[in-house]
């Protein structure tokens, strides 16, 4: 089922690529020939009687990528072989065929590759691809090291790392996009992940220090009530009871139609209990 579904979107992603890349410019036949194959194969579906060909596909696309060199017409060549290779199971294969993929969209356009790199990157996450993903999104970095869409892959990056419990990587990354980027809206998303990913790390110190830093120096932010409740949640796991109820508190009057206040209330009165049980012994 999974990889009827990989397969799925990767043909959404290959035919959208292929067919509206290149809007001005008249498709290389034998490209164009090519997508459509992938696209007949496909149709018949990713099981396993198909692998030959997927693998004979592959082996077409990857000799007339080879014939067209440097010629920006081979760049949907090379995504034909990365996709063949990921239904095949290749990933390295992939992720060679891939790279060469943006290289060449490159040479039409930065914002070309720079759209491909985002919308491989999510497809993968979609599909929880997650390690794949971060190939993708590290290839982008390297690509695009400074600017919004270094932020993007940053963040993305870090997200994915925290999904992945990999929770020092996610924070590495997240911290880097708070402190390149403080004044962007990509920070303020960034921080609750970064105050999340030093919860997972058991490090929730860490995280009332983002949170607490965060509330001060954003008070209107539209993610303000998401921050209460991590820092109530932080608190409590430092065993600052009552700063935690303080701050679920906070959150129910300020916020009282926040999805995040009735579990703020119930963990009032859990604290309550908690405390009132402490002072009883």
């Amino acid at each position: 089922m999974l990889r009827e579904q990989h397969a799925a979107l990767a043909v959404l992603a290959l035919a959208a690529t292929a067919l509206g890349a290149q809007p001005a410019e008249k498709p290389h036949p034998e490209v164009a020939a090519l997508v459509r194959s992938w696209e007949d194969l496909y149709a018949k579906g990713t099981a396993f009687e198909l692998r030959a060909d997927y693998q004979r596909l592959r082996a077409k696309a990857s000799q007339l990528a080879a014939k067209l060199g440097d010629d920006p017409a081979a760049a949907d060549a090379y995504l034909v072989v990365a996709r063949c290779c990921e239904v095949l199971g290749e990933y390295p294969e992939k992720d060679t065929a891939f790279e060469r993929y943006v290289d060449l969209l490159e040479r039409r356009s930065k914002d070309l590759a720079a759209a491909a790199l985002r919308k491989e990157a999510e497809r993968l996450i979609a599909i929880r691809e997650l390690y794949p993903a971060t190939s993708v999104l590290r290839l982008m970095l390297r690509k695009f090291p400074d600017g919004p869409n270094a932020a993007w892959a940053l963040y993305r990056l870090g997200t994915t790392y925290l999904w992945m419990g990999e929770e020092e990587k996610a924070i590495e990354a997240l911290r880097e996009v708070v402190e390149r980027w403080p004044k962007d809206q990509i920070a303020i998303e960034a921080t609750l992940r970064l105050a999340r990913a030093h919860m997972a790390g058991e490090e929730p110190g860490e995280a009332v220090a983002v949170l607490e830093d965060f509330l001060k120096n954003h008070p209107k932010a539209k993610d303000r009530d998401a921050a209460l409740f991590a820092l109530g949640v932080a608190r409590e796991m430092c065993k600052d009871y009552y700063g935690a109820v303080a701050t679920f508190l906070e959150l129910a009057r300020s916020a009282p139609n926040s999805p995040y206040t009735p579990a703020a209330r119930a963990m009032v009165a859990q604290l309550r209990a908690k405390l009132i049980q402490r002072i009883a012994h």
